[in-house]
């Protein structure tokens, strides 16, 4: 998660970090397929902005593509709420390993 955070810093800086936040797993997905970007809408000016785009590089997909297929389930399978595996669910989960 550190170098997926790093790399949207580095590589595609956004204007709020809100808008990369509140991503739903379908537009990470997205954003992970094609690399330009997305919009968000869940943010603090969202009423007199519209939306936020969400800009994306090739190296943030490649991590993001992992981050879908690899990280992520294990977070929905340790949460033991399966509803957070469907699309419109939030891109990034908190989660805390307990031994």
């Amino acid at each position: 998660m550190e170098l997926l955070l790093g790399s949207f810093y580095s590589f595609s800086p956004q204007g709020r970090i809100q808008a990369f936040a509140t991503l739903s797993k379908q537009q990470v997905a997205a954003l992970a397929a094609n690399a330009v970007h997305t919009n968000s809408t869940a943010f603090k000016t969202s009423a007199g902005y519209g939306y936020q785009p969400v800009l994306g590089s090739p190296i943030v997909s490649e991590l993001l593509r992992k981050y879908l297929s690899d990280l992520r389930p294990r977070a929905v399978y340790a949460s033991g709420n399966p509803s957070l595996d469907s699309d419109t669910s939030a891109a990034f989960l908190k989660f805390k390993y307990v031994k």
